[in-house]
């Protein structure tokens, strides 16, 4: 736990490093001597969207310092794991149609529930979700089906985008873990704890979350939960 507590410190202020320099050296180059007003103006907006990185990273890094403490608890209540999921393509679908994604959703035709926070897992299925839309190729498709059986239930999603590495698999939950090129181009940024604190809400409900993924085919992500 303490040498977890080191990396996670000291990788935290390796990638705090790079914005703020970006911010320095941007500033002091447009404070050097008069600009234009586009020059101010590219200047504005390039400190507006790094400071939007680390603002992302400062809140990743103290969401995974609530779950690492005695402090983190769920409330936990019974749900309609249906609903909370259909509400959540809803979210994802503008997302998608911007880059001409198709969504296809297999789902039983009897409501399934569940006991969890729903707020954590509906954080949890946006995470996944979201991640399916930006590594995914435009005009590419995402698969999503949820089985249930007396004791879980499982849900699935799976995309045919870039896809992950066989060497980097293994690592994807590893805390400012980024995988290869391919996905850290992709669009929209990341700072490398999404996934670690997805997985670390699956686990603490007593779920499990498996990664498989075949290099330019696709990833497919699966939770199971119990009920």
């Amino acid at each position: 736990s303490l040498r977890r507590q080191i990396r996670l410190t000291a990788d935290a202020s390796h990638e705090m490093r790079t914005p703020i320099s970006v911010i320095l050296a941007t500033s002091q180059f447009a404070l050097a001597k008069e600009r234009t007003a586009e020059v101010y103006q590219k200047s504005f907006r390039t400190c507006a969207d790094t400071a939007q990185h680390m603002r992302q990273l400062t809140d990743s890094l103290l969401e995974l310092s609530e779950i690492d403490s005695s402090k983190f608890t769920l409330d936990l209540e019974k749900h309609s794991f249906t609903h909370d999921l259909v509400t959540t393509i809803d979210l994802i679908k503008p997302l998608a149609k911007q880059r001409q994604i198709s969504i296809r959703a297999d789902l039983p035709d009897d409501d399934v529930s569940a006991t969890y926070d729903s707020q954590r897992i509906r954080q949890v299925l946006l995470n996944l979700l979201s991640n399916a839309v930006k590594y995914n190729n435009d005009g590419g498709a995402i698969h999503i089906s949820l089985t249930a059986n007396e004791t879980h239930l499982n849900f699935i999603v799976r995309d045919n985008g870039v896809g992950i590495s066989e060497e980097n698999l293994p690592h994807i939950f590893d805390r400012f873990f980024r995988t290869d090129k391919a996905r850290t181009t992709a669009k929209g940024s990341s700072v490398g704890l999404g996934l670690s604190i997805t997985k670390s809400i699956v686990d603490a409900h007593k779920g499990t979350l498996l990664a498989e993924s075949w290099e330019n085919e696709g990833s497919r992500f699966t939770m199971t939960l119990p009920r």
